[in-house]
């Protein structure tokens, strides 16, 4: 009670849990050593109860009763406080403590009476709970969830009926198609058995023609390479023309070759090509050799055909042309006429021309020569008979061998050789043209 408070401040006394304003306190000073004396509890009533009307109620330290217990001592100085001198006995109380009388109040109707520990039961000890049933404070809420599972179930059983009924239109739409299909079938079952005998008999027709082609391709070879050599160990004109395909045809050049030359070429060796390649007409194998001669270290090219009297002869222009490389040298003169050549043609694409004109033409990579001399790109247009006869007639990846017609021409700005007709067009195409 050391500290300087207003004199209204509500404070309760630690020895007897008075409540009062401050200035019913007395103030109260000792050493910090001595203990404080134990003061008998005196029990009161309320002051209202006991006080005169008209005179304000004392302060509690002035009863009887405790100033016979508890003597006032004298407030200590900071010197006795710091060096614990002895109190000092206050001969009379402060004049602080001793309040004037002032006018008489008018009595109240109903007074009231001051807080106690005894009449206030609640100032010295807690006020009383009554604690909670342990299912209201601890125990959670139960929620009503029937509610949110019989709304699940109903959309389950909606959900399930929904599919099974699209399952069902899906199954009998099934059925209905099943059911048209079998009508189709059995309607087109004659149809198609035709067909696939159709199919089926030219699938047969063609394995017996490769077959066969191979099998005559395989007797050529066998027969051929004695053939070309009896050709070049002939003595005289009239014994070498005998193998020699249409010999009146070609009596001058077959004379200038072997007659008509300082130096006659002589076989050094002949030998079948390994892969056989197809004729541009009929798309049969060609019993080809390649036959090695004194003159010409690459060669020519020998195509083993049959006679007027069936037997094996030479195909002499494919011969004389490539052994002669009468195709180089046309490659090389722009200016000459358009001329004939028995050639090796096979398709490919034509990056040579600009992307402008690669959709207008068909390009063919064409040799008339055992050393590719006289190998050359030619071009045949879409629009011209040759050119869709040669689209249908030539399938990629095959090498073929015929009779074609060849000339330059001012293809995409440039001069360029350009297949003008080939052996065959008009009985393979007619209607090409």
């Amino acid at each position: 009670m050391s500290m300087q408070s207003r004199p209204d401040t509500p404070a309760v006394c630690a020895h007897c849990a008075y409540s009062g304003p401050m200035a019913g306190f007395h103030a109260f000073t000792r050493p910090l050593h001595q203990p404080i004396e134990i003061v008998r509890r005196v029990p009161r009533v309320s002051e209202s109860q006991h006080a005169p009307a008209g005179i304000p109620p004392q302060p509690h330290w002035q009863h009887p009763q405790y100033q016979a217990a508890a003597q006032p001592t004298a407030p200590m100085s900071v010197a006795e406080a710091l060096f614990h001198a002895a109190p000092r006995v206050m001969s009379e109380a402060p004049a602080a403590y001793h309040p004037q009388p002032g006018p008489p109040q008018p009595q109240q109707q109903h007074a009231i009476a001051r807080m106690t520990p005894t009449n206030s039961p609640g100032m010295s000890a807690a006020p009383e709970s009554r604690p909670a049933p342990i299912d209201e404070a601890i125990a959670p809420m139960k929620k009503k969830t029937w509610p949110l599972w019989l709304a699940v179930s109903v959309f389950f059983v909606l959900a399930g009926a929904v599919t099974g009924m699209l399952g069902w239109e899906q199954f009998q739409l099934h059925l209905r198609k099943l059911g048209k299909l079998r009508q189709t079938r059995s309607s087109t079952a004659p149809i198609a058995a035709a067909q696939a005998t159709t199919v089926a008999a030219a699938r047969e027709a063609a394995m017996r023609d490769a077959v066969e082609s191979r099998v005559a391709v395989v007797e050529a070879i066998t027969v051929g390479e004695p053939v070309i050599k009896r050709f070049f160990e002939s003595k005289t004109l009239e014994e070498r023309l005998r193998f020699v395909a249409e010999p009146e045809s070609h009596r001058a050049e077959v004379a200038a070759m072997f007659d008509g030359g300082a130096k006659q070429p002589a076989l050094v060796k002949a030998r079948p090509l390994n892969t056989p390649p197809l004729s541009l007409t009929t798309h049969e194998m060609m019993p080809v050799f390649m036959a090695v001669t004194s003159t010409n270290p690459m060669g020519g090219l020998v195509w083993i055909v049959s006679g007027a009297d069936q037997k094996p002869v030479i195909h002499w222009p494919l011969f004389h042309q490539t052994h002669e490389k009468r195709m180089a040298e046309f490659v090389a003169d722009q200016q000459a006429e358009p001329q004939w050549f028995h050639v090796g043609v096979r398709v490919t694409h034509p990056f040579e021309l600009p992307e402008s004109a690669r959709t207008e033409y068909i390009s063919f990579d064409i040799d008339g020569s055992t050393d590719a001399s006289g190998r050359v790109h030619a071009y045949a247009s879409k629009n011209s008979p040759v050119g869709r006869l040669l689209e249908r007639q030539v399938d990629w990846g095959k090498l073929y061998f015929g009779k074609v017609l060849v000339g330059w021409m001012d293809i995409a700005g440039e001069k360029r050789l350009a297949i003008l007709d080939c052996e065959g067009a008009e009985a393979l195409g007619v209607e090409a043209r």
